[in-house]
């Protein structure tokens, strides 16, 4: 039983699917409850693509609901380019607005520090192990005596900021993600994957599942 925005809960299903870019034919499907998250089922329909079409993929092409860290990361591990959009380019968090964004951090790799928009120096704190990423931060009263504080942290504590284990895969998973390249694709995409899953639903009973 799953609820989708403001409707009320009822029993659903997803049908996740990959298709070939040359010519839509399917490659890949698979069905499953409908509180199984989308992102979580891209590499297991890449393997069942190499599996059934017996050619490795090279591109992966998704919408943003795809483009986690996870995901950035293992295709990256795989040599798959990645064509996804950014999940985190969608995320409109009110808190943070009017707030400096992590880009007016500068990351200094010969001390392993970040360099604040006003001079600090923020030091490695911890490592969150579910989440990979180090946190970094300034002592309270650093903060609470900057004079860009209003413009940088709510936060009572100070400003924090995070940066994942891997962060330069990551990066350059990032990177191809908002190529003009990865735009083109995922222009395509609206026509194929999303044609092949409207004749499903129009053509083929796909709008219930048994």
């Amino acid at each position: 039983m799953v609820r989708k925005g403001k409707q009320p809960a009822r029993p659903r299903y997803h049908h996740h699917r990959a298709v070939d870019d040359a010519h839509g034919v399917i490659t890949a499907i698979e069905t499953t409850p409908g509180s199984i998250a989308e992102n979580k089922r891209l590499l297991p329909l890449a393997e069942q693509h190499q599996a059934n079409s017996g050619t490795a993929a090279e591109t992966l092409v998704a919408d943003h609901k795809y483009g986690t860290v996870e995901n950035f990361i293992a295709c990256q591990e795989r040599e798959l380019t990645c064509h996804m959009g950014d999940a985190r380019a969608k995320q409109n968090n009110p808190a943070t607005k009017d707030i400096f964004p992590e880009t007016e951090f500068t990351y200094q790799p010969a001390s392993n520090t970040y360099r604040c928009p006003a001079g600090h120096t923020m030091q490695p704190r911890r490592l969150h192990p579910k989440r990979g990423t180090w946190e970094y931060h300034l002592p309270k009263a650093t903060c609470a005596a900057c004079p860009l504080r209003t413009r940088c942290t709510r936060a009572k504590n100070g400003r924090t900021i995070h940066r994942h284990a891997q962060q330069e895969i990551l990066d350059r998973a990032r990177e191809q993600a908002h190529s003009a390249a990865a735009r083109r694709d995922r222009h395509r995409r609206q026509t194929l994957i999303e044609g092949s899953f409207a004749d499903a639903a129009n053509n083929h009973g796909f709008k219930r599942a048994r």
